[in-house]
Order: C-alpha cells, then structure tokens, then sequence
C-alpha cells in the first residue's frame, strides 16, 4: 500500500508543475545606444538653432537701423532696372532690323508687280504674264501684312524703351537720394559719438584728479 501511494504522488507531481509553469524573469529595459546618440544630438541641435536665430534677428536688426536693408534693396531695384532697360533696347534694334528687312522686301516685290502692270498689253497669249501677276500680288498682300506687323512691334519696341528708361532712372535717383539721406545720418551719429566719446574721457579724467 505504501509503494502504490508514493508512485501516485510521484505521477501527480509533474502535472501540478505542468499546471503552474514559473513566470520567465523579463529583462530590465535599457537604453540602447541610437537613443542615446539620437537625444544627446538633438539636445546638441536645439541650442545651435536658438544662437543661429538670435544671431539672425541681430543682424537684421542691425541692418534695418543702419539702413544696409533699405540700400540693398534699392540696389538690386537698380541692377533689375538696368537690366531690363537694357533687354528693351536689344529688342529694339531687333524690331528695327525686322522692320528694315520687311521694308525691303515689301517694295522689291512692289516694285515688280508695278512693273509687271506697267507692260499689261504686252502680255503674252498663254497667261504666263497674268499668272505672275497674280503670284505677285498674293506676295505683295503677305508681304505688306508683315510689314504691318513689324511696324507695330517697332512702336511698341519704342514705347517699351522709354518706359524702360524712366523706371531705371527713377530706380537711380531713389537710390541716390536715399544714399544721401543715410550718409547725412551717419555724420550727425558721428559728431554725437565723438562729443559722446569726448565728454566721457573729460568725465573720467576728472574723476581721477577728483580720487588723487
């Protein structure tokens, strides 16, 4: 009876370990090595940005009280007016030319068809003259429409210019007055800064005879 019962515990035995398995041990959460790289570069960044933004609003402060903002931009107003002025005045010469070159061909093809009329009762027989006449007209019609068209593009060529001009030289009179309304400012901060800096070293010579 002994045996029998100490075999039945022995079989009981691994199925109550069976029923309740140990909880496996869960490993302790580490950092790994890309955080950390990732939040020690970040927490790098974020101070560079705030000087690289401080040094901006600094600057552009300092320009704007100087007037560098303002004179730059009326520089640049002044080149893009030049530049254009100088575009306008190519594309005259190029209207000019075209005009020139359609003119030419307007009265030689004139010319002929006058001509051509001119001898109307010596025409031959077969049509040979009458079909001429007509290819010749057809000519001088595209011919003088061209010209037409060329014609126009030069007026507006030339409009184009002197409105070119008058931009550019508005550009450079504003630039030149504003530069003269700055340098008037700097002169005046010059004189102040160096009664300023005169008053100062009086101030502090005296205090030193006053202390001797």
């Amino acid at each position: 009876a002994r045996i029998r019962t100490t075999a039945a515990l022995s079989s009981q035995q691994p199925t109550a370990a069976a029923e309740h398995p140990k909880p496996e041990p869960k490993p302790d959460p580490k950092p790994t090595t890309t955080t950390i790289t990732a939040a020690t570069s970040e927490s790098k960044s974020k101070p560079s940005k705030s000087k690289q933004s401080w040094l901006h609003r600094l600057t552009t402060l300092y320009n704007e009280s100087t007037g560098e903002s303002e004179l730059s931009s009326l520089k640049n107003a002044v080149h893009q007016a030049s530049h254009q002025f100088d575009t306008s005045v190519q594309n005259l010469q190029n209207a000019r030319q075209s005009y020139a070159l359609a003119t030419s061909a307007h009265d030689t093809i004139h010319t002929q068809q006058s001509a051509l009329l001119l001898k109307r009762q010596l025409w031959d027989d077969d049509g040979n003259d009458a079909r001429t006449f007509a290819d010749l007209t057809v000519r001088e019609s595209c011919a003088r429409k061209n010209l037409l068209e060329c014609k126009s593009k030069l007026s507006q060529a030339e409009d184009e210019v002197s409105t070119r001009q008058v931009q550019y030289m508005d550009a450079m009179r504003k630039r030149y007055h504003e530069e003269q309304i700055w340098n008037d400012r700097w002169r005046v901060l010059g004189v102040y800064g160096t009664w300023g800096l005169i008053a100062l070293n009086s101030v502090l010579f005296l205090g030193g005879q006053v202390v001797q």
